[in-house]
């Protein structure tokens, strides 16, 4: 504990007062004696006691006439009732006084002016009483020692009292009545106040109050007011901005004052109202979607036509900045309210039509097919038709009675046979005159003169000789004329191998076709057609080798004559 020095102003009197002070002389005299005599423990008056008996009170008062003399003539003041420069108590509590040293006890002390103590000042099982009338009596309590100790405060007041003798405020172990605003004030450190009413008080007056020790009606607030915390203080205030709370502590969000960062929600999903007027959170779902970011996705096939508002006859329609618009068709088609789209009159030009080359657009049940021309007509690009090669028959061709077609620059033309020779619808040609010159009618089976055109001038079919049962084949070819003769010239022949007689070229059974003897042209099908000249006579040689016992046939073309001899193969 800190020292503290008390002080206590008090008025003095004014004249001296002898009784006094020889009784006080008296009382410090006895008590110095009776001091030494228990210090001691010796008889100092010989009275065969320690402090007592009557020769010692006998020389207790001659000592006190003493001392009061010397008191009168070294100071004009009461003895006890003030102390001197030269009488004081020491911490200790040994009293010095007119050098005299000894302790103190006292029933009651009546002070009449200063007292210094340099001690401990201890009451026990009395009442402490200030009673100050005066304007100016201050109660001052100073520690001028700044060094202190750990864990000792300077001012302690224990109350050990409990139960029913401490548990009001009247029975308090502290209670001030100020008659004014103040009853405590602290103007530096912090008070901690252990009590029922608050926790701690600062260095500014500011308390920190404890839970529950303030009721509503002890805060002074104006009509809509709250207190709000402004750096360790309260500071009252009207709600305003985003919420409003007027008194009844209805808290309203304003209109348009909640931002979406305000409301705490989970990942990706929205606020809607409920039946009971509140939003509640929930995820999008059904025919939309929506992520984070509050993108809404459209679910495949969650759109029906009963959802999209749209004119008759207007259609739904994509635009630039990738949203749909409702626009009319027009211009090349037309749709109508059903669906039914209309292609109008000259609206469909060439490069509207997705063709593969070659392809044409070609009906079909009412619709249009693609498909590349062949057959006897090949139809390219340029759209310039090609007629192939032995594709047109007689049939093909529009002709009147009598009529042939004949070439003119390039194209045909139909023309009725005229002049030396009539043409009949059947093909039969008359010659009834040659360079004007009727021609005679000629009797079957009469000669024809030697002017006449004979046999052996005009070509037959050729022959072809095999050799017998043989693997290895070797035909003789021979030229003729149409009298069976030998056509003895360079013939174009053409030479090939067939299944069946008068078929088709053919390497069935056929394992190699040589020609020899004269000149090979081209070959149509390796080892089983061929063009060939004839040597200087009109013949050459066909070496036809076998694949296994068989029957095959050579076929031999002259002109348009033709023959077909079986050759038969035996290993």
């Amino acid at each position: 504990m800190s020292e503290k020095k008390i002080k206590k102003e008090v008025k003095k009197d004014a004249a001296p007062d002898l009784i006094k002070q020889v009784a006080n002389v008296a009382f410090t005299v006895r008590k110095m004696k009776n001091w030494m005599e228990e210090k001691l423990g010796a008889d100092l008056d010989g009275d065969g006691r320690v402090g007592g008996g009557p020769f010692k009170k006998v020389l207790i008062f001659l000592l006190a006439v003493g001392m009061a003399s010397l008191c009168v003539a070294a100071e004009n003041k009461t003895a006890l009732a003030y102390w001197s420069s030269t009488t004081y108590i020491d911490a200790d509590g040994n009293m010095y006084a007119n050098g005299f040293i000894g302790s103190a006890e006292f029933t009651s002390v009546e002070v009449s002016g200063k007292v210094t103590m340099n001690g401990e000042l201890e009451v026990n099982g009395s009442d402490v009483d200030f009673n100050q009338g005066l304007t100016n009596n201050i109660i001052r309590i100073d520690q001028t020692n700044p060094v202190g100790q750990v864990d000792v405060p300077w001012i302690q007041i224990t109350d050990a009292r409990t139960g029913g003798t401490a548990n009001t405020a009247g029975e308090a172990t502290l209670v001030i009545t100020p008659s004014g605003t103040h009853a405590i004030s602290v103007t530096a450190g912090i008070s901690a106040l252990q009590a029922l009413e608050c926790t701690t008080l600062n260095a500014s007056g500011a308390l920190t109050l404890k839970d529950a020790s303030i009721a509503a009606a002890d805060v002074a607030l104006t009509e809509g007011q709250m207190l709000f915390g402004d750096g360790g203080t309260g500071v009252a205030a009207v709600v305003s901005g985003d919420v409003l709370i007027p008194k009844t502590g209805v808290a309203a969000i304003q209109n348009k004052a909640v931002q979406p960062d305000d409301m705490d929600i989970v990942n990706s999903y929205i606020v809607v109202g409920d039946a009971g007027a509140t939003g509640v959170a929930v995820a999008v779902s059904g025919d939309v979607a929506m992520d984070n970011l509050g993108a809404f996705t459209i679910q495949d096939m969650a759109v029906v036509a009963d959802n999209i508002a749209l004119a008759d006859d207007y259609i739904l329609m994509g635009n630039a900045g990738g949203t749909s618009a409702a626009v009319q068709v027009s211009s090349d088609i037309l749709i109508d309210n059903t669906g039914a789209a209309t292609i109008q009159p000259v609206s469909v030009a060439e490069s509207d039509i997705i063709l593969t080359e070659g392809q044409m657009l070609f009906g079909d049940g009412g619709t249009g097919i693609a498909a590349v021309v062949s057959g006897d007509v090949l139809i390219p690009k340029t759209g310039v038709a090609v007629i192939q090669p032995l594709s047109v028959i007689a049939g093909d061709i529009v002709l009147t009675e009598a009529q042939i077609l004949i070439g003119d620059g390039g194209t045909g033309t139909a023309t009725t046979i005229s002049g030396d020779i009539s043409l009949l619808a059947t093909g039969g040609a008359t010659v009834t005159e040659i360079n004007g010159i009727a021609v005679a009618t000629v009797t079957v089976g009469a000669a024809l003169g030697d002017s006449a055109v004979q046999p052996a001038d005009v070509w037959g079919a050729p022959t072809a000789t095999p050799s017998t049962n043989q693997l290895v084949n070797t035909v003789a070819i021979q030229a003729k004329n149409a009298a069976g003769g030998d056509l003895s010239e360079f013939r174009l022949i053409r030479v090939w191998t067939s299944e069946t007689s008068m078929g088709a070229a053919s390497t069935n059974n056929i394992e190699t076709l040589v020609l020899s003897t004269g000149t090979a042209v081209d070959t149509v099908v390796a080892h089983a057609d061929y063009r060939y000249v004839t040597a200087t006579g009109g013949s050459a040689v066909a070496t036809i080798t076998g694949t296994t016992t068989g029957t095959n046939y050579v076929m031999l073309s002259d002109g348009s004559s033709i023959s077909a001899t079986a050759i038969t193969f035996v290993p």
